[in-house]
């Protein structure tokens, strides 16, 4: 339970932050794609 609420303070502010970074939709795109490879790696 703690992990998930780990995981949760860290991941809401890197998806908040994700349109900032640019304004090409596949950059955002991709950026996602690795934060969400990344997260599942982490996680197990």
């Amino acid at each position: 339970m703690a992990a998930g609420v780990i995981y949760t303070g860290i991941q809401t502010p890197i998806t908040a932050i994700l349109p900032s970074l640019t304004t090409n939709g596949q950059e955002r795109i991709n950026a996602n794609t690795f934060r969400m490879c990344g997260g599942a790696i982490g996680i197990r």
